[in-house]
């Protein structure tokens, strides 16, 4: 029997994604050195303006390639532990402000795991609870090697000196380990002042001893259970179509916004996302229609703004086109469903 040629297939939870703000502490370290982000950004595969958009998705690879990149750009081989001491908690935005409310360093690191893994589904982090210490895991994803080594040093970075605001500024971890590949020993930086490296396959950790586990950390007078970083916080999937969907809610106010776009932030060829959609019976174009639709009856239903500025929000480029759009969809137009709302 002959065989045909097998259409690329993505399964499900096989897409592994970050969210742009992941990569919030090398833009402002970038920005601080005055080398151009956006510039970065473009030499990783990625819009130059998708740095713009927090909480849109970014194939893990190509979130390491920008990291890898910005190491490049700031000739700096350890630019990831730079990152991680520089960086303020508020470059993260909601996140980060949710840390800073951490009352103490256990506190910290439980919050820390838990925000972490919503900001990304591609490299995992973790605790492992003992007697004596807790070990923070940070797992081996797929991608740049030297972005991933950045990475690693970044998330250790951030550890110790939260650590340190609470035990001293002299701390360090008693052991850690790197996955060092190309580098040879561990960084000389302070932070690992009498620390014992130990190589442990391709994941990193670093331990924290159980007593400065209760330590209080400064932190502001925000309650943190009224921080949310909004949709954010809900868990990133690996579906295909929820990752499709999430893009196109980040990017609609995007006149450009098309598959192309959404492809290439997803490290997929245009092609090969089409298919994978047509395979689960949905287009792009059908579901970029639907968000719209229902975002634009939201923002209706909810809010006084004018119909030109909801037309704008959903990447029209003017009113006659959304309103043109939302008839086609609904049998009425904005105006009149909005009157039929009593909002008139």
């Amino acid at each position: 029997m002959e065989m045909g040629r097998m259409n690329p297939v993505i399964h499900k939870q096989t897409l592994r994604v970050a969210r742009v703000v992941a990569l919030a502490p090398y833009i402002h370290e970038l920005d601080k050195r005055g080398i151009d982000a956006r510039q970065v950004s473009m030499d990783s595969g990625l819009p130059g303006d998708i740095l713009q958009y927090p909480n849109a998705l970014l194939s893990v690879e190509k979130a390491f390639a920008f990291v890898d990149r910005a190491c490049q750009a700031a000739n700096d081989r350890h630019f990831g532990l730079t990152v991680g001491q520089a960086a303020p908690l508020a470059v993260l935005g909601d996140y980060g402000r949710i840390m800073h409310c951490m009352p103490t360093v256990g506190d910290y690191l439980i919050e820390g795991v838990r925000l972490y893994n919503l900001l990304t589904n591609g490299q995992s982090l973790g605790i492992v609870t003992g007697a004596d210490t807790w070990r923070i895991q940070v797992g081996w994803s797929v991608g740049p090697e030297t972005g991933q080594y950045q990475s690693h040093l970044e998330i250790l970075a951030v550890i110790i000196n939260r650590c340190r605001q609470a035990a001293g500024r002299n701390w360090c971890p008693p052991a850690i380990s790197l996955p060092l590949g190309q580098f040879v020993a561990i960084p000389e930086s302070d932070l690992f002042a009498g620390t014992r490296l130990e190589q442990c396959g391709l994941g990193s950790w670093i331990d924290i001893p159980v007593d400065i586990l209760k330590l209080g950390l400064p932190c502001d007078d925000n309650d943190p259970r009224k921080l949310s970083p909004g949709n954010s916080t809900r868990q990133l999937s690996g579906d295909l179509v929820d990752c499709v969907r999430t893009q196109i809610v980040e990017l609609i106010a995007r006149p450009d916004l098309a598959v192309d776009l959404v492809a290439e932030c997803l490290n997929l060829s245009r092609r090969t996302l089409q298919r994978s959609l047509e395979q689960r019976d949905v287009c792009f174009s059908g579901l970029l229609l639907a968000v719209r639709r229902e975002m634009a009856m939201e923002c209706l239903r909810t809010t006084d703004k004018p119909i030109i500025e909801i037309a704008l929000d959903l990447g029209y480029t003017d009113a006659s086109n959304f309103t043109r759009a939302f008839r086609k969809a609904n049998g009425l137009s904005p105006q009149c469903f909005r009157t039929a709302l009593g909002r008139a």
